[in-house]
C-alpha cells in the first residue's frame, strides 16, 4: 500500500501541533491543578473541622456554666437536709438539660457522701458503682492541683470525664465537681478519624495509627504521601484537635474523572490529528492535478515542479488567470458602456416602438429612470477623452443623492447625458453640472454644457434632447460655459404660472357658476396656444386644471359622462400643445353637455348617450386592445346594462355591432389592398388572425383568402 508523503508529513505536523498543548495539560493536571485542588478541598475540610472544633469549646464554657450555678456550702450540706435535696434536684435538672452528660458528681474528701444527679453514695458503694480507675483518680487528685487548672479533662477507661474545683471560682476550694460525659454526643467530631490532645497530652487516640504525635509547629494542613493531617486548637482551653485523611480515598472519584479526561483527550486529538490529515490529503489533490495540468501545458516542468510546491504552483498560476480576467473585466465594462450608450441613443433620439421594452432593455444595464423630473444635456468637448473615461463616475453621487446621471460618449467628442433628479429648476442642477465639468478638468478636457428644459415623463426626454441639441447647433459659446434651452428667469412659476386664472377656476366651480368655469377654461386655453410655456409646465398645468374639475364639479363623474379612467388616459397622452389644446376642449364640453342633460328628457338622453356609445365603438373598435368592458367603464354601465341598452336601440348585441363593423372594414381591405391576412387583422383590432378567420368565414361562409380571390376574378 502506497501511503502518500503529503499525508505521512501533515500527520506528523499535526501530531507535534497536538502533543504539544496535551503534554502541557496533563503536566498542568498532575502538579499545579491537582495541588490546588487539593489544597482548597482541605481547607474547606479545615474550615469544617474548626466549626467542630468550636462547638467543643462552646460544651466546655457550658460545663464551666454549670459549675458556676451550684453554689452549696459544706455547712449546709452536712446540717440540713433541705439542702442535700435542692442540690440532687439541681444536679438532675442539668443532667436532663444536657443529652451529653451521663452523671454530675460532687466529691468532698472530708465528707463520707458522695452527691450525684442519680442518687447519693457513700465511698464503699461509690467504688462498686463506678470504675476502680475512676475512684483511684479521684483519690490521687489534689485541690490545689485542681484550683489553679480549671476544668480539667480526665479518661478513663470507660468514660472520658471533666474535674473542676468546688466552687469553681472559689481561692479555697474543698471539694471536686466532676461531669461524665458521652464521648459520641459531646464531642462533635467524634464521626471523624482524631486525635485529641490537651496541653501536648493525648486524651483519645482514633486515628487508627497507635504511634501519632502531636507537634505544637505542626501547620494546619500537612500532606506526607498518602495522609493529610489537620490540625486545630481551641482559644485558651488547651485543647487541640488532629483528624487523618486518606488522600486516595477523598480524591478517588477525581482521580477516575482526570483518568477518563486525559484518556478522551488523547483519544479525540489522535482523531482530529487523522482527520486533519486525511482533509489535508484531500486537498492536496487539487493541487496534484493542477501540477500535472500545468506539466502538460507546459507552463512548469518536472525539474520546476520539485524545486516548488504545488501551492506555490498554484498561485503564480492564480495570479496570471487574474491579470486576464481583469482585461477581460476591462473589456466586458466597455462592451456594456457601448451596449447602453446605443439604448440611450435609442431613448433621445426616440427612436423605440414600446417604451417599457427599452426601459427593460436599460435596467439590465442598470439604468433605472424612476426620478420625478429629467433632464437631457450635451458636453461640448474640446478634445475625446480617454476610453475608460465614464462621466457619470459615481463619486458625486454621495454630494448629490436625489440626481442619477446616465452618459453616452458619442463620436464627435461629445457627450450626451440624461440627468434624473426631483429637482425641476436650472438654479438646482447647477452645482451638479458644475461639478461634472470639474470632473472634466482633472482630465485636462475643456466643457461646455446645453441643457434642455426639465419634463417629468421618460417619453419626454427625447424633447428635452431636442431643445439641448438646438442649443448646441445654433446658439454661440455660453460666457458661463452653461447654457439652458430656457432661462431660469423664464421658468419662474411667479411670472408666468397662470396662479390666478386658477384660483379664479376654483372658485367658480365651487359657487356651481359653470358657464363662467367654461368661459375661464377657454381663456387658459387661449393662453396656452401662445406657446408661452415649457413642456412640463405645460403639463403640469393641465394637471392642476384637471385637479380642481375633480375636486368641485361633481359632473364630471355623474352617470352618463365619460369616467375618470378616461380622463387619465387622455392627461398621460398629452405629448404635445394640440394635445393640451384638445384636453381643454374637453373639459370645456363636459359643462355644455351636462347643462344640455339637465334640460333634455330621460329618453333623448337614453338615445343621446347610444348614438355616443356607437360612435365611441366605430371610433376604436380597430385598437387590439379594445373590449366592450371598456366601453361600460368609459359612459359608467355595467356590461349587462350596455348589453341590454344597446340591443333595444339597435336591435343587435354590441359584439356583434363590433364584428359586423370589423368584417366590412376586412372586406373593404381585401378588396382594395394586397395586405396580408395578419396585417389585415391587426388593422381591424384582431390580435390573432385565426379568430379573424373565423368570424369572417362565419359572417361570409369563406375565408379572407377566398373572398379575395372571388370578387377579384372578372365577370
Amino acid at each position: 500500500m502506497h501511503i502518500p508523503k503529503t499525508l505521512i508529513r501533515n500527520f506528523i505536523a499535526y501530531f507535534i501541533i497536538f502533543s504539544i498543548p496535551i503534554s502541557s495539560l496533563v503536566l498542568f493536571t498532575h502538579t499545579k491543578l491537582i495541588h490546588q485542588f487539593q489544597t482548597t478541598t482541605y481547607q474547606l475540610e479545615l474550615s469544617y473541622q474548626n466549626n467542630k472544633m468550636n462547638d467543643f469549646d462552646a460544651n466546655i464554657q457550658q460545663l464551666e456554666s454549670i459549675a458556676s450555678q451550684i453554689k452549696f456550702s459544706k455547712a449546709d450540706l452536712q446540717d440540713d437536709i433541705m439542702s442535700r435535696i435542692a442540690l440532687q434536684d439541681q444536679l438532675r435538672y442539668h443532667k436532663a438539660l444536657n443529652n451529653y452528660l451521663d452523671e454530675i458528681i460532687l466529691f468532698m474528701p472530708d465528707s463520707n457522701l458522695i452527691y450525684a444527679a442519680k442518687s447519693t453514695y457513700t465511698m464503699n458503694t461509690f467504688s462498686q458503682l463506678f470504675d476502680e480507675s475512676f475512684s483511684r483518680l479521684l483519690n490521687d487528685m489534689t485541690i490545689d492541683e485542681h484550683s489553679a487548672r480549671g476544668l480539667v479533662p480526665l479518661i478513663t477507661d470507660s468514660a472520658l470525664c471533666f474535674v473542676a474545683p468546688y466552687p469553681i471560682h472559689s481561692i479555697y476550694p474543698y471539694g471536686y465537681l466532676i461531669f461524665v460525659t458521652i464521648p459520641e454526643r459531646f464531642l462533635p467530631f467524634s464521626d471523624l478519624p482524631y486525635a485529641l490532645y490537651w496541653e501536648d497530652q493525648l486524651l483519645l487516640n482514633h486515628t487508627g495509627a497507635p504511634d501519632i504525635a502531636f507537634r505544637t509547629s505542626m501547620p494546619e494542613v500537612q500532606m506526607d504521601g498518602q495522609y493529610c493531617y489537620l490540625a486545630s486548637a481551641s482559644d485558651g482551653k488547651g485543647y487541640s484537635l488532629l483528624t487523618l485523611r486518606n488522600s486516595h480515598q477523598t480524591f478517588e472519584n477525581f482521580y477516575k474523572t482526570r483518568k477518563f479526561f486525559i484518556v478522551l483527550t488523547v483519544f479525540v486529538c489522535t482523531l482530529s490529528t487523522l482527520l486533519l490529515s486525511f482533509c489535508s490529503y484531500k486537498n492536496y489533490k487539487p493541487y496534484r492535478y493542477l501540477k500535472n495540468a500545468l506539466m502538460k501545458t507546459g507552463l512548469i516542468t518536472e525539474k520546476t515542479a520539485q524545486s516548488k510546491s504545488e501551492i506555490y504552483q498554484a498561485i503564480q498560476t492564480l495570479d496570471m488567470l487574474t491579470r486576464h480576467n481583469r482585461l477581460l473585466d476591462k473589456q466586458i465594462i466597455r462592451e456594456q458602456y457601448i451596449s447602453r450608450s446605443m439604448l440611450l441613443n435609442r431613448l433621445l433620439n426616440n427612436q423605440y416602438d414600446k417604451l417599457e421594452v427599452l426601459n427593460h432593455s436599460l435596467e439590465n444595464y442598470r439604468v433605472t429612470l424612476d426620478s420625478a423630473f429629467y433632464t437631457a444635456c450635451i458636453f461640448k468637448l474640446s478634445q475625446r477623452p480617454d476610453e475608460n473615461f465614464f462621466l457619470d463616475n459615481p463619486l458625486y453621487y454621495a454630494a448629490y443623492p436625489d440626481c442619477r446621471i446616465y452618459c453616452t460618449l458619442e463620436a464627435d467628442s461629445r457627450i450626451c447625458a440624461v440627468i434624473g433628479s426631483s429637482y425641476t429648476g436650472n438654479t438646482q442642477l447647477q452645482p451638479l453640472l458644475q461639478t461634472m465639468l470639474l470632473m472634466l478638468n482633472q482630465h485636462q478636457i475643456d466643457g461646455e454644457i446645453y441643457v434642455g428644459s426639465c419634463v417629468n415623463d421618460k417619453d419626454q426626454i427625447h424633447t428635452s434632447y431636442v431643445e439641448a441639441l438646438y442649443k448646441y447647433n445654433y446658439e454661440l459659446t455660453p460666457e458661463n460655459r452653461i447654457h439652458y434651452y430656457r432661462p431660469a428667469s423664464l421658468g419662474n412659476p411667479v411670472i408666468l404660472y397662470p396662479q390666478e386664472e386658477l384660483n379664479s377656476l376654483q372658485n367658480a366651480l365651487q359657487a356651481e357658476s359653470y358657464d363662467k368655469a367654461s368661459a375661464i377654461l377657454e381663456s387658459l386655453r387661449c393662453q396656452l396656444s401662445q406657446d408661452a410655456f415649457s413642456y412640463s409646465m405645460l403639463k403640469n398645468i393641465c394637471y392642476e386644471v384637471f385637479n380642481i374639475i375633480y375636486r368641485d364639479y361633481p359632473g364630471i363623474v355623474s352617470s352618463g359622462n365619460r369616467n375618470i379612467s378616461y380622463y387619465l388616459s387622455r392627461l398621460s397622452k398629452i405629448n404635445t400643445l394640440d394635445d393640451a389644446l384638445a384636453f381643454f376642449e374637453l373639459l370645456r364640453k363636459t359643462f355644455e353637455i351636462n347643462t344640455d342633460n339637465s334640460t333634455s328628457s330621460p329618453d333623448l338622453c337614453m338615445n343621446d348617450k347610444m348614438e355616443r356609445i356607437q360612435t365611441y365603438i366605430q371610433e376604436n373598435y380597430t385598437d387590439t386592445d379594445f373590449y366592450l368592458g371598456a366601453v361600460a367603464d368609459y359612459f359608467n354601465l355595467s356590461l349587462n346594462n350596455l348589453s341590454q341598452q344597446f340591443k333595444r336601440h339597435l336591435g343587435m348585441s354590441p359584439a356583434k355591432y363590433i364584428t359586423i363593423l370589423r368584417i366590412d372594414k376586412a372586406k373593404e381591405l381585401l378588396t382594395k389592398t394586397n395586405k396580408s391576412v395578419k396585417d389585415i387583422a391587426l388593422e381591424i383590432g384582431y390580435s390573432d388572425s385565426s379568430v379573424f378567420v373565423r368570424n369572417f368565414k362565419n359572417a361570409t361562409s369563406f375565408t379572407p383568402v377566398q373572398y379575395r380571390e372571388m370578387v377579384r376574378i372578372p365577370c
